[in-house]
């Protein structure tokens, strides 16, 4: 029943941005939250995907659901999902933080979370597959996206070069795919002494 129900907020809120505001109004955020400690992973992904389009254009939804603890959530949830499931649930969270590292507000937050070390796993475990789908692909590009977003928050560039991301993101110039990016997001890190460091010593 609760699936039904975040299956019907995603489709409502995908593409009318009053029906995202009167959703959140009428109380839909945190119901969405809690449906991520059930155990049924098709439910997970559900309200993942309705909190995604809740947040859509919408800078309120997107400051709530980081407000209540939505974050550590989804990082937990990953931790514990079979691997059956796994590939859709990271995907889900990627572009949650994708959404959510947009607003100002939240790079801070989002950045301290745990959110970063867990997008850049993401991406070097796509990396490492002989092949990639195209939902790979796409999660690739949104990951990366996110990490661009996080980094003009200076202060999570120390939480960024506490990773390898900087060697991955070095090592990746001249592949199309993702070199546009990857320089954007060494322009943001060589900003601040501590990463013109880093980056010399790679």
């Amino acid at each position: 029943m609760r699936r039904i129900a975040a299956e019907r907020v995603r489709s409502l809120a995908k593409e009318d941005a009053e029906a995202r505001a009167n959703l959140a109004m009428l109380g839909a955020i945190p119901p969405l939250v809690g449906m991520l400690d059930s155990e049924d992973a098709h439910s997970q992904i559900a309200s993942l995907y309705a909190l995604l389009n809740l947040g859509i254009g919408n800078d309120a939804n997107k400051a709530t659901v980081v407000k209540i603890g939505t974050v550590h959530k989804m990082l937990m949830l990953k931790l514990i999902e079979s691997s059956e499931s796994n590939s859709s649930v990271a995907e889900a969270i990627v572009a949650n933080f994708l959404g959510l590292s947009a607003l100002d507000s939240n790079k801070p937050i989002v950045g301290s979370s745990g959110a970063i070390p867990f997008l850049v796993s993401t991406l070097k475990n796509l990396e490492a597959s002989k092949t990639v789908s195209q939902s790979q692909s796409q999660v690739k590009q949104d990951a990366l996206r996110a990490l661009y977003n996080l980094s003009i928050c200076q202060s999570n560039i120390s939480v960024i070069l506490e990773t390898d991301l900087a060697w991955f993101l070095v090592s990746a110039i001249g592949d199309m795919e993702v070199s546009e990016r990857s320089l954007a997001i060494l322009s943001n890190l060589v900003s601040t002494p501590e990463g013109r460091k880093a980056i010399k010593l790679i």
